[in-house]
């Protein structure tokens, strides 16, 4: 091959493939492309930080106000008198404590991956009005001397396969406490309801549940 022709052919070839000078291609992008996108992302992270910042610290030092409900009392305010940290400047911290909306969505996006699965025993009660309660019982592996009970009532329409509550009694095994937990009526798909009603808070003397 001549000199001039392997410079045609070369040529050629870069004009084909778009590699023409100054609009040198990465991935499909230009040269010019990825200025204008970092700057795009400095400005995005910029109003990012700004909105977080400003959410997260406006309540950030201030002191709690404290109103009692009856003036010629001097019980409240001897109780506040004691209790210093009633008064104390609130001061969370910056990420994780200033907002729960930020521990639940950490909890949905990583605590719902990587969920431990204790295993119990169940424990069924009968009521006098024809109902049947469950308690899960969970035991550690390594009990120790400072070992405690714990009882755990998880919220309305939960029980003991929740993974918040998984999660709970878990660390509490981890730690060589006894946990039980108790399932409210109707929650658990392996058990019927045999009564006619579900769980509640309230007044379950008078429905005979007591």
């Amino acid at each position: 091959y001549t000199y001039g022709t392997r410079s045609s052919d070369q040529g050629r070839i870069l004009r084909s493939k778009n590699f023409a000078p100054g609009r040198k291609r990465f991935h499909g992008g230009t040269v010019s492309d990825y200025p204008l996108a970092f700057l795009v992302l400095v400005v995005f992270l910029r109003g990012l930080y700004l909105t977080v910042s400003s959410y997260l610290l406006r309540d950030a030092g201030r002191r709690s106000s404290v109103r009692y409900p009856r003036k010629d009392s001097r019980l409240c305010p001897d109780i506040v008198w004691a209790c210093t940290t009633l008064t104390h400047k609130c001061r969370p911290p910056l990420l994780w404590g200033a907002s729960g909306h930020i521990q639940t969505a950490y909890n949905v996006l990583v605590g719902h991956v990587f969920v431990p699965s204790p295993v119990g025993d169940r424990q069924s009660l009968s009521t006098p009005d024809g109902c049947t309660v469950t308690n899960d019982l969970y035991q550690p592996q390594h009990p120790t001397s400072s070992s405690l009970f714990f009882l755990l009532c998880p919220g309305i329409g939960n029980h003991s396969e929740t993974f918040y509550i998984r999660s709970f009694v878990h660390y509490l095994l981890s730690n060589g406490h006894n946990v039980v937990v108790l399932n409210h009526v109707g929650t658990l798909r392996d058990v019927h309801v045999t009564g006619n009603r579900l769980f509640t808070y309230a007044k379950v003397g008078k429905r005979g549940s007591d």
